[in-house]
């Protein structure tokens, strides 16, 4: 349940000082107000502008560029009240599954990877021939063995029981 607010989710995840990308959390009431200068100069671009709440990439935009926001706050504050800008990261993307309750176990790691310019709704469930997963992926022992102890972490911090993918 914790997991389902990324802003809290990465608010956890800073105070435990677990590594998260930078990011500004935005009300709907607070827009008015926002000075849209404050993305560039924090955050950067390209950028993502997630709702806070919503799973399956769903809202999701990719911002190149500062004139891109507003049009993108606005879709995203369609499927939430609060929304999160966060700071694009280069690199392969990277999930584990962890499994258990209070010892859990982390699987073996999955890496993404698709032909759009993110993993979006669309990749995810409607263009299979633009999503590969390779497991385990290519990742040296140490590299595998970082991700899967971080996901641990995740896990007991977020209160996760039972089974919970973790993104990297």
């Amino acid at each position: 349940a914790i997991t389902m607010d990324k802003i809290i989710t990465k608010q956890l995840l800073q105070a435990a000082n677990l590594t998260t990308a930078p990011f500004i959390a935005l009300n709907f009431n607070q827009l008015s107000e926002f000075d849209l200068s404050i993305v560039a100069k924090q955050i950067g671009f390209p950028c993502f502008v997630k709702p806070a709440n919503a799973g399956s990439s769903v809202g999701i935009t990719k911002v190149n560029k500062i004139t891109e926001l507003t049009h993108d706050f606005e879709k995203a504050f369609q499927c939430d009240h609060k929304l999160l800008i966060e700071q694009a990261i280069f690199g392969p993307e990277l999930e584990c599954g962890v499994l258990g309750n209070d010892n859990p176990k982390a699987s073996a790691i999955g890496a993404i990877s698709f032909t759009r310019e993110f993993h979006d709704y669309e990749t995810k469930y409607m263009d299979a021939s633009g999503l590969k997963v390779t497991i385990p992926a290519e990742l040296t022992k140490t590299q595998s063995h970082t991700i899967q102890n971080l996901a641990i972490q995740t896990f007991h911090l977020l209160a996760c029981k039972g089974m919970a993918r973790i993104d990297f």
